[in-house]
C-alpha cells in the first residue's frame, strides 16, 4: 500500500490513544516504562475488554439493506434489530460511504457490487453498515470499535462519491485498511456519481484525490475529530506524511487505477459507472 502505520490493529484487537487530542498526558508513562510485561490482572482486563468489542461486531445480509434507508442519515434503533452477530473473518464486506452523497447513485453502486458478488459466490452477501450496525444506544463504544470490525470483514467496499474523502470518519476507516490490507482482504473502489451531473462529479472526486489535505476533512462531532487526528498524528508525524500516505493508499485502488475489466466492481474510476443494473 505504500506505507506502514503503526501497529494499532493487531490481529487480536487494538490500542488508541487516551486522549482525544492525541498529545501525551503528563501522567502518561514513558515509552521506556510500558515495554515490561503487565501484571496478570492488566492484561486480563484488556482482553475481557477486547472480547467485549468482538462480542459487538454485527452484520446484516446485503438483501435487507433498502434505498430508504440509505437516503438519510437519521438514526433509526428498529434497524440494529436486523442484524446479526458476526465473526471474525466471516463479514464479506465493509461499507464505508458518506451520507452527503447521492442516495441514489450510492444504491445503484452497492447493487452492482451486490450482484457481482452473488455472480461469482452463489450466495448474499453478509456486510457491515453504520446504519444497521451501530448500536445507537451505546454508540460511542461501537465507534471506537471500528478497527474490530473492519479487521473481521473480507474487503473493504468504497461507496466514493464526491464528499466521502472529506468526511474524517471515512478517511479514519481507509487508513484502518491500509493498516490491514493484507492476506484475503481487498479494496473495492465503487463510483458515485449522479447521472444529470456526471462530468461535475467525476472533476470533484478527482479533484479530491489529488489535492487530498486532512486539514479539510469534516466531522460532525469535534471530539471525534480530534481523537481520530491524533490517531493519524501519531501513525505519520505530520500534515504532510499523512496526506502524502492517504494519496498512496487511494490512488493506488484498483477501482481508481482501472485494473479491473469494464463493468466489474473494479472498473476504471473515471468510466461511466453510474448506470443501475
Amino acid at each position: 500500500m505504500g506505507f506502514a502505520m503503526p501497529a494499532m490493529v493487531p490481529s487480536t484487537g487494538f490500542a488508541m490513544p487516551a486522549v482525544a487530542s492525541g498529545a501525551a498526558s503528563a501522567n502518561s508513562p514513558s515509552p521506556g516504562a510500558s515495554r515490561g510485561r503487565a501484571p496478570a490482572a492488566s492484561r486480563g482486563g484488556r482482553l475481557r475488554s477486547v472480547a467485549r468489542r468482538v462480542s459487538r461486531f454485527r452484520c446484516i445480509l446485503c438483501s435487507e439493506i433498502s434505498r430508504e434507508d440509505l437516503a438519510t442519515k437519521e438514526p433509526d434503533p428498529e434497524l440494529y434489530a436486523r442484524t446479526t452477530r458476526a465473526w471474525q473473518g466471516k463479514c464479506d464486506a465493509f461499507i464505508s460511504h458518506s451520507w452527503s452523497d447521492d442516495e441514489g447513485a450510492k444504491w445503484a453502486a452497492l447493487q452492482r457490487w451486490r450482484k457481482a458478488f452473488r455472480a461469482k459466490h452463489g450466495r448474499e452477501p453478509t456486510v457491515w453498515l453504520d446504519k444497521y450496525c451501530i448500536d445507537q444506544s451505546n454508540k460511542n463504544t461501537d465507534l471506537r470499535s471500528l478497527p474490530l470490525f473492519l479487521g473481521g470483514c473480507n474487503e473493504l467496499v468504497v461507496l466514493c462519491g464526491p464528499s466521502l474523502l472529506d468526511r474524517m470518519w471515512c478517511v479514519l476507516e481507509l487508513f484502518m485498511f491500509g493498516q490491514m490490507g493484507s492476506g484475503p482482504r481487498a479494496l473495492t473502489v465503487l463510483p458515485v456519481f449522479r447521472e444529470d451531473h456526471l462530468a461535475t462529479d467525476k472533476l470533484a472526486l478527482r479533484t479530491a484525490m489529488y489535492a487530498f489535505d486532512v486539514k479539510n476533512c469534516q466531522c460532525s462531532d469535534s471530539e471525534d475529530a480530534g481523537w481520530i487526528m491524533g490517531l493519524l498524528m501519531d501513525a505519520f508525524g505530520n500534515r504532510a506524511n499523512i496526506n502524502k500516505a492517504f494519496q498512496n493508499l487511494v490512488l493506488g485502488a484498483e477501482g481508481v487505477r482501472g485494473a479491473g475489466a469494464a463493468g466489474s466492481p473494479r472498473s476504471n474510476l473515471w468510466q461511466n459507472d453510474s448506470r443501475q443494473d
